[in-house]
């Protein structure tokens, strides 16, 4: 549930064939609803309860809610880590820094098709305001298929049944923000 906010209403009435005249009307506009403090709601095992705010702004209403459940966010860990430099000169700064690249392999089974969303929470969604130069991923099967491939911005793709590999590719120069990044795959779950 959204809040729509600066919308213009214009009420207006049409003459009624055969009458004549001014003609005095009295109307009355009621507007209501409830707006929620979240869109998305995702449960973590190690968290406390998660509050929902709902409020009714002008009059009070009747609130029955519901929860589906369709999506699992499913940490992974690297079954693979490589740390490399890189050797031409177009990767050095003009500092003399030379820039490191990390490759991340992250290993999944799907046990039945399902639309899968890489979610890195330090990358995903920030273009100019993280510290990594590049982010790359790939999802490809046991036979070196690619399925899809992105950057901070990641879309779902759908997946059949079978085994997967998730390949993250950074760069930065330090290497201590390039260790320990944690991988989720959100898993939205398809409906028979």
């Amino acid at each position: 549930m959204g809040q729509a906010g600066l919308i213009c209403l214009r009420p207006c009435r049409l003459a009624v064939n055969g009458c004549s005249g001014i003609r005095l009307t009295n109307d009355m506009i009621v507007f209501h609803g409830i707006g929620v403090n979240r869109t998305e709601v995702v449960l973590d095992g190690s968290e406390a309860p998660i509050r929902i705010e709902a409020e009714a702004l002008l009059a009070s209403e009747k609130l029955a809610p519901t929860a589906v459940l369709n999506k699992i966010r499913v940490p992974y860990r690297p079954i693979e880590a490589k740390l490399c430099t890189l050797p031409s000169n177009r990767d050095k700064l003009p500092s003399g820094k030379q820039i490191l690249a990390l490759t991340l392999t992250y290993k999944f089974k799907l046990e039945d098709g399902a639309e899968v969303k890489p979610h890195i929470p330090l990358l995903n969604n920030r273009i100019y305001d993280t510290k990594f130069e590049s982010q790359f991923f790939m999802i490809s099967d046991t036979n070196k298929r690619v399925y899809a491939m992105g950057d901070c911005y990641p879309k779902s793709s759908k997946l059949i049944k079978g085994e997967y590999t998730l390949q993250l590719y950074l760069r930065y120069t330090q290497i201590s923000f390039l260790l320990n990044i944690p991988c989720f795959l959100g898993l939205l779950l398809l409906s028979e």
